[in-house]
C-alpha cells in the first residue's frame, strides 16, 4: 500500500507570500534506517511548498533502507535517490549538495521528520532576511523499546519570540545554544555554499555539523531564529546522537579537534577582530562541554587533562570577556583547576541521582512540568 500523501495534501497555504518557482533540495543521508526512513520521505512529500526535489544518498547500507526509498522514487518524480559505499554521513551530505538543483540547501536526517509548513516558513522568512541562516524551534522525540515503539515528544521552548542574531551574537550562540550547532531545520543558500566550495569534513567523525555551520554562518549576517515548531528530531539507540563518549573518542584519535580547525578556517581569517575573538570564547566553551562530558561518561585522566590544557590556552580570553558570565568563568576555574577525583565524585552522584529520577514516569512529568515543557505521547 502506498503511503506517499495524496495531491490534496500538498496545496500550498493562500496567505503564502513564498514563489512558487523557488526550488528546494531536502538532502538526506541515509544508512540502515529502513524503519524510519519513510517518516523523512512523508514528511518532506506533504511540504505545503511543493517545488522541491528529496535527494536520498544510501550510504552503502545493509538493510532495506536503498529498496524503501526506490518505492517512493517510482511513486514521485521529486524523489531521487543515488546510491554510494559506505563513507559516513558527510560523505552523504556532500553527495547530496553535488547533485542539487535547488536555490536552497535543506538537510534532513533520515529518522527525522519535517511539520507540513516548514519550508514554507522557512522561506518566507528567508525572503525578509537574504543574509541570514533562518531556523526555528524543533522536538526532541524519545524513542521507547519498553514501550514497544511509542515516542514521546519533548518541545524546547528555546524562546518565546522570534529572534535575530548578528553575526557575532550568532557566534558565540554556537556554543550556548544546542539549537545554532547543528545544520538540521535550516535552510542554506546554495549559491554561497558553492561560491565558497563549503562542504562537510570527511576526515572527522564528529563535530562536522558544528564546523559546516561555522562557516557558513561567518560568510553570511547571522542568525534569525522562529518561534515555531518545525521539525522533530528522534533520539533513539543507535543513532550518531548516542554513540557512547568512549567510541566517539576511539574514533577522534589522531585526527583534528573541529573547533580547532574552525579559528584556522579561512572564513574565519575573514571576519572582523570581534568575530574572530568570539570564535575563540566559542572554541574554550565548547573544551568545557567536552570535559563535563568526560567526567559524567568516566573517561580516563589523560583525555581530560589535555583538554584542560588546552583550555587553559585560552583562559585569560575567556575570563576577560564581558560575554561571559559569571556563572560561566566560575566552572572555568571549577573544571580546570579543580581535582580531577573530585570532579568525577561529584559527576558520579549526579548521574546517579539523574538516573533514579528517569525511572519514575511521574516525576520526570512533574520536572517538565515545572521546566515549563509540554510534551505528548504519539503513535508509532
Amino acid at each position: 500500500e502506498s503511503r506517499v500523501p495524496s495531491p490534496e495534501s500538498r496545496v500550498p497555504s493562500p496567505e503564502s507570500r513564498v514563489p512558487s518557482h523557488v526550488l528546494v533540495s531536502i538532502i538526506i543521508p541515509a544508512y540502515n534506517t529502513a524503519q524510519f526512513i519513510h517518516r523523512a520521505i512523508e514528511s518532506s512529500l506533504r511540504q505545503t511548498h511543493i517545488n522541491i526535489e528529496i535527494i536520498i544518498i544510501d550510504d552503502g547500507s545493509e538493510d532495506d533502507t536503498l529498496e524503501t526509498s526506490q518505492k517512493y522514487a517510482e511513486q514521485d518524480s521529486r524523489v531521487k535517490v543515488f546510491h554510494q559505499l559506505h563513507g559516513g554521513v558527510s560523505s552523504a551530505r556532500n553527495h547530496g549538495i553535488d547533485e542539487a538543483r535547488g536555490e536552497y540547501l535543506f538537510f534532513l536526517d533520515s529518522d527525522d521528520w519535517l511539520e507540513d509548513d516548514t519550508l514554507e516558513f522557512l522561506l518566507e522568512e528567508q525572503a525578509k532576511n537574504p543574509d541570514k541562516v533562518i531556523t526555528g524551534e524543533f522536538c526532541y522525540i524519545s524513542y521507547d523499546k519498553k514501550r514497544r515503539g511509542i515516542f514521546c515528544r519533548r518541545y524546547q521552548h528555546l524562546t518565546n519570540r522570534t529572534k535575530i542574531f548578528t553575526l557575532e551574537d550568532s557566534v558565540y550562540s554556537l556554543s550556548s545554544l544546542g539549537f545554532a550547532k547543528t545544520v538540521a531545520i535550516k535552510l542554506f543558500r546554495t549559491d554561497i555554499v558553492n561560491k565558497y566550495n563549503l562542504r562537510f569534513r570527511e576526515t572527522i567523525t564528529r563535530g562536522e555539523d558544528q564546523l559546516f555551520m561555522f562557516e557558513y554562518v561567518c560568510r553570511c549576517g547571522g542568525i534569525v531564529f522562529l518561534k515555531k515548531s518545525l521539525g522533530n528530531i528522534l533520539l533513539r539507540p543507535g543513532s550518531l546522537t548516542h554513540t557512547p563518549i568512549a567510541q566517539i573518542i576511539e574514533e577522534s584519535k589522531g585526527k583534528t579537534n573541529p573547533t580547532v580547525l574552525m579559528l584556522n578556517s579561512s572564513a574565519l581569517m575573514s571576519c572582523p577582530p570581534e568575530i574572530r575573538l568570539a570564535a575563540k570564547v566559542y572554541l574554550c566553551r565548547s573544551i568545557l562541554e567536552s570535559i563535563r562530558t568526560y567526567y559524567y561518561n568516566d573517561i580516563s585522566y589523560e583525555v581530560i587533562k589535555k583538554s584542560q590544557d588546552e583550555a587553559k590556552g585560552y583562559q585569560h580570553i575567556y575570563l576577560s570577556s564581558p560575554r561571559v558570565s559569571r556563572k560561566e568563568k566560575f566552572l572555568f576555574i571549577y573544571r580546570i583547576y579543580a581535582p580531577i577525583l573530585c570532579l568525577k565524585f561529584i559527576a558520579h552522584i549526579k548521574s546517579i541521582v539523574k538516573s533514579t529520577l528517569k525511572r519514575s514516569d511521574f516525576i520526570v512529568r512533574m520536572y517538565d512540568a515545572i521546566r515549563g515543557r509540554n510534551f505528548e505521547i504519539i503513535p508509532q
